[in-house]
């Protein structure tokens, strides 16, 4: 869910010192169903992407549970199966909302984010997408240099 509260606002205004390196605070979303082979490997890599990124705050998503994001937020990250990727990439939102079997679930997260895109045409959604069927140290290592360079704007 998407709501904001006191202690969010104050997350988002925390930035992490590590190792000389600046770290933006971030939360991203993580789409999957557990019980499809397909497209569980966001869930199944979730515990390593934490321990890499203890900064960030991965919300487990359900899709058919929603909200817009809080009109504070301006950029909504996702982590999300999408078929026809050779490797972990950042997946252009018309490519969601053009073509709609893109994604793994019952629920057309493409559909759900071309209407928040007309509602809220000012947020920034980027979606990191997983390869169906991908080896799951690959995607890790690969969505693990994604996230350093979206997370350190140094």
């Amino acid at each position: 869910m998407f709501t904001t509260g006191k202690k969010e606002m104050l997350f988002r205004k925390l930035i992490l010192k590590t190792n000389a390196q600046v770290l933006i605070y971030m939360k991203i979303s993580v789409f999957g169903n557990p019980d499809l082979a397909f497209d569980n490997v966001p869930l199944k890599i979730l515990p390593r992407l934490r321990e890499r990124f203890p900064h960030v705050e991965f919300v487990v998503e359900d899709p058919n549970e929603l909200d817009l994001p809080s009109e504070e937020t301006k950029e909504w990250l996702v982590i999300d199966t999408v078929e026809g990727l050779p490797g972990v990439r950042e997946v252009p939102l018309e490519k969601l909302i053009a073509s709609p079997r893109v994604s793994a679930h019952d629920f057309d997260l493409g559909s759900y984010l071309a209407l928040i895109h007309k509602i809220r045409p000012d947020l920034q959604v980027r979606i990191f997408g997983i390869p169906m069927g991908g080896e799951e140290e690959r995607i890790i290592d690969e969505l693990t240099e994604i996230l350093r360079k979206t997370s350190n704007p140094n």
